[in-house]
C-alpha cells in the first residue's frame, strides 16, 4: 500500500529537460522503434504508431512538443507508454532515470491564471542534492495533444461480457511482480520494486557476535551497508534460521538496508486479491505484513509491507554517500534507463535477462518425461500442476555443451506460451531502482551484434543479455514449423 501522502513518479529526460510522470500512467517503458507508421489526417504533434505485442501505439513527438523552437535532435532512445482512461498511447523520451516519492506538500502549483498550467507541467517538485527543479508532466494533456488517434478499449454497459473484460484488464494493470525469497522455513514475498539487488552475501564484518538481529556490515556499491536478520527484524519465530547464504538489499525512498536470506525462490505477479489477510493476533508486528498468498509449492508466503519496515525503528541504517553523477561527456543519455534483470550462468558463463516474463525459478527441477523432439530439448517438467518443456539454453543458443542435470530452470510465459530454460544458477537480481546501461557489442561468430547490460556502480560489471521471451516465440514457431512438415 502506497503511501498517500507521496507522489511517485518516473523520472525520464527529452534532449536537456527532466521531468516526472505519475507513475499510476506508466504501462511500461519500450526500446524506441526503427521506424512509424504514418496515417492521414494525423496531428503534427504525432510521430505515428508502431505495433507492440499487436496492439497499434499511437507515439508522439515530445521533443517538438516541449522544444517547439529548437533545432531537431538525435531519434529518441525509447517510448513511455501511458494509460489515459481507458486509452493507451506512447511519448518519446530520450532516457529513462530512476522512480523518485515525492512529498506531496512540497510540490510547487503554478497559478491557475498563468497559462503554462493548463499546459503540460502545472506541477513543479525539487529534486536531488543539490536540489533541481523539475515538472510533472499533466498525462491528460499529453494524451489530448494525440486528438483522440490513442487506441482504446470501449466498455459497453450494456454488455456483461465487456465489462468483465474490462475489470479484468484494470485487475491485470493492478499486478506487481514480487520476489519470493526463504529465510530458513519461512517465506516471504517482497514488492520487487523495493528490491535492490540479490547477491551472494560478502564477507561481514561483525561488531557484536552475540546480536541475533544485527548481523554486522558489508560493504556494497562503495558503502558500509548493514545487515539484519529478517525473521528476527519481523518477530517470527526461530526455530530454523537457515544459513544465510545471500544478501537481499531493500530500499525505500532513501533507506538503504540489507538482510541475509537462504534464496531467491521464485518471482510471481500479484494483484490485490491474490493476497489473504491474516489476522493481527498472529503477529508479533502485524504492521509489517499485508497478508499471505500461496506459493507454487502450494506453501504459504507472507507478503511484506516494505514501506512500513523501511521507516519502523527496528533497522539499523547507516549513512551512504551518493555515488558522483558521471558527466555527461562520457555517457550517452539515451543509452541508460531502468529496467529488472536476473543474472544466471549457463555453461560457467554469466547472462543477464530482463524479469518481466519470467514466472519462476525451479531448484532441482524433475524431468518427468526424457526429451526427444530435439537436441534442444530435455524433457518435460512440472510446474503448477502442469508439464512444461524445459529446454537447454546452452544447445539452443547454439554452444555445444554437454547434456546434465539442470540445477535451476527459469520459467517464462509469453502471451500463454510457456517455457523452461535450464540454468547453472541464478545468481543475482538487480531492481528497477539500480542504474544501467544497454549497448551494443559485434559479435564476430555472426557478424552482428548483440546487447549487453552495464550494471553501473564501482565495479560496472557487464553481461550479456539475453531475451527469453523471444526464445520462447522462437522455440513455438520452429515447432510449429516442424509439425508442419511432417503433416505435408
Amino acid at each position: 500500500m502506497m503511501d498517500s501522502s507521496a507522489l511517485v513518479v518516473g523520472v525520464v529526460q527529452v534532449g536537456s529537460i527532466r521531468f516526472g510522470i505519475p507513475v499510476e500512467h506508466i504501462v511500461e517503458a519500450v526500446e524506441a522503434p526503427c521506424a512509424y507508421q504514418q496515417i492521414a489526417g494525423q496531428p503534427a504533434s504525432m510521430k505515428g504508431y508502431f505495433l507492440l505485442r499487436g496492439d497499434a501505439v499511437a507515439t508522439l513527438d515530445t521533443y517538438r512538443l516541449i522544444c517547439p523552437d529548437q533545432t531537431a535532435h538525435e531519434p529518441a532512445g525509447h517510448v513511455i507508454v501511458l494509460r489515459q482512461g481507458d486509452a493507451v498511447f506512447g511519448i518519446e523520451v530520450d532516457a529513462v532515470d530512476k522512480t523518485e516519492a515525492i512529498d506531496r506538500d512540497s510540490l510547487i502549483t503554478l497559478s491557475p491564471d498563468d497559462e503554462s498550467a493548463a499546459e503540460l507541467f502545472p506541477v513543479l517538485a525539487s529534486l536531488g542534492e543539490p536540489s533541481s527543479l523539475i515538472g510533472i508532466a499533466n498525462v491528460a494533456t499529453l494524451y489530448e495533444a494525440t486528438a483522440g488517434r490513442a487506441a482504446r478499449k470501449m466498455a459497453r454497459l450494456c454488455d456483461a461480457e465487456s465489462l468483465q473484460a474490462s475489470s479484468n484488464e484494470d485487475e491485470k494493470s493492478r499486478r506487481r511482480q514480487h520476489a519470493i525469497v526463504r529465510c530458513g522455513e519461512h517465506l516471504l514475498g517482497v514488492d520487487a520494486l523495493s528490491v535492490r539487488c540479490v547477491i551472494p552475501m560478502p564477507e561481514l564484518q561483525q561488531p557484536s557476535p552475540g546480536n541475533t538481529t544485527f548481523l554486522g556490515v558489508a560493504h556494497w556499491l562503495g558503502a558500509d551497508l548493514a545487515v539484519m536478520n529478517l525473521p528476527a527484524v519481523l518477530s517470527l519465530p526461530q526455530r530454523e534460521t537457515g544459513q544465510g547464504k545471500y544478501l537481499l538489499v531493500l530500499a525505500h525512498g532513501d533507506r538503504v538496508t540489507g538482510f541475509a536470506v537462504d534464496e531467491l525462490s521464485e518471482l510471481v505477479l500479484l494483484a490485490p486479491k491474490d493476497v489473504r489477510p491474516v489476522s493481527p493476533v498472529a503477529f508479533a508486528e502485524p504492521g509489517f505484513f499485508f497478508g499471505a498468498i500461496g506459493t507454487s509449492g502450494s506453501r504459504t508466503a507472507l507478503v511484506l509491507n516494505a514501506q512500513a519496515l523501511s521507516s519502523s525503528g527496528r533497522l539499523m541504517h547507516l549513512p551512504r554517500t551518493t555515488a558522483p553523477q558521471t558527466g555527461s561527456a562520457t555517457v550517452n543519455p539515451a543509452a541508460a534507463y531502468t529496467g529488472s534483470y536476473i543474472v544466471f550462468s549457463v555453461a560457467g558463463r554469466p547472462y543477464a535477462t530482463n524479469i518481466e516474463h519470467v514466472a519462476g525459478i525451479v531448484t532441482d527441477p524433475k524431468i518427468e518425461v526424457r526429451g526427444g523432439v530435439d537436441q534442444a530439448s530435455l524433457g518435460l517438467i512440472n510446474w503448477r500442476n502442469d508439464l512444461v518443456e524445459l529446454v537447454n539454453l546452452g544447445l539452443a543458443a547454439g554452444s555445444e555443451i554437454e547434456r546434465s542435470e539442470p540445477r535451476q530452470a527459469l520459467v517464462v510465459v509469453v502471451d500463454g506460451l510457456t517455457l523452461a530454460f535450464a540454468v547453472d544458477a541464478v545468481l543475482t537480481m538487480s531492481g528497477p531502482t539500480d542504474a544501467t546501461q544497454i549497448s551494443r557489442a559485434f559479435d564476430p561468430e555472426t557478424g552482428g551484434t548483440y546487447q549487453i547490460v552495464t550494471m553501473t556502480g564501482p565495479s560496472r560489471i557487464s553481461y550479456r543479455l539475453i531475451d527469453l521471451a523471444q526464445k520462447v516465440s522462437e522455440r513455438f514457431a520452429a515447432l510449429q514449423v516442424g509439425e508442419e512438415a511432417l503433416h505435408h
